[in-house]
């Protein structure tokens, strides 16, 4: 369709200005829909989601299981977007300092790699590190309006907020919430597995149900302590999670040769 107004249709020139005005726009819709603004971005989703600034502590050890990060690709937001609600799991975004765009973490620009984690770089500022060949960058320049922003006051947790269904909770969509906190990412390996172990053998039977209903009760509160203290952390993700990752697999798979 020909978005042009009629009276520019006239002449050469501006037809060519027209059509660069046309360009322009498409250019601007396109990058608006790959790196959208949080009001852009819920207004595409349809549901609501929360976006929380990162606290992150200096992963100096490189533990890829605290305060790491992974790239996507340009188009992942709107691929988000396009999920189905149930299907959204937390992810790590950037925001601009200006347009307020965000936008994935993009691939190491020295190898390509796609795992980062917080470090102090060259020179002792912070910022991010890549974990194939450990280049680090202290800052990003913005896909949709080219400012500069610094790692990594900009790094945010993109996570949908769950509905509840008719019995008031969430089903299996409901968050492990401290493997959650201990691992970063509710997206995380352990977390599946853990997730896996509560909706398919601890809903099953009475003892896990009254378990599940005493963890609800104080599970949030002891993932808003561990979050926010590394020690408590990394005490958590390899004295409760990963064992219990480990454990939740094995008795998964014992289950599944069963044939329960």
């Amino acid at each position: 369709m020909d978005r042009c107004p009629p009276r520019q249709r006239s002449g050469s020139s501006c037809k060519h200005r027209c059509e660069a005005g046309c360009e322009r726009a498409d250019s601007v819709a396109l990058m608006a829909s790959i790196y959208p603004t949080p009001t852009e971005l819920e207004a595409e989703c349809g549901t609501p989601f929360q976006l929380s600034p990162m606290r992150w502590e200096r992963n100096e050890d490189f533990t890829l299981h605290v305060n790491t990060l992974g790239s996507h690709p340009p188009e992942f937001l709107s691929e988000w977007a396009r999920l189905p609600a149930a299907d959204r799991k937390l992810v790590k975004v950037r925001q601009c300092v200006r347009c307020a765009g965000l936008s994935p973490v993009a691939p190491c620009t020295n190898c390509d790699g796609r795992t980062f984690a917080q470090c102090v770089v060259r020179g002792g500022g912070d910022g991010i590190m890549c974990a194939t060949c450990q280049l680090g960058e202290t800052r990003w320049t913005c896909p949709r309006c080219q400012t500069s922003n610094p790692y990594p006051s900009t790094l945010r947790f993109l996570e949908p907020i769950r509905q509840a269904t008719n019995s008031g909770r969430a089903g299996s969509f409901q968050p492990c919430f401290v493997a959650t906190a201990a691992t970063g990412s509710e997206a995380s390996p352990e977390v599946e597995s853990l997730r896996r172990l509560r909706d398919e053998v601890l809903r099953t039977i009475p003892p896990g149900r009254q378990f599940i209903h005493a963890y609800e009760a104080v599970g949030p509160t002891m993932a808003a302590v561990i979050r926010n203290h590394r020690s408590l952390r990394l005490l958590a993700l390899y004295g409760v999670v990963v064992p219990g990752s480990w454990l939740a697999r094995v008795a998964l798979r014992l289950r599944s040769h069963r044939g329960v």
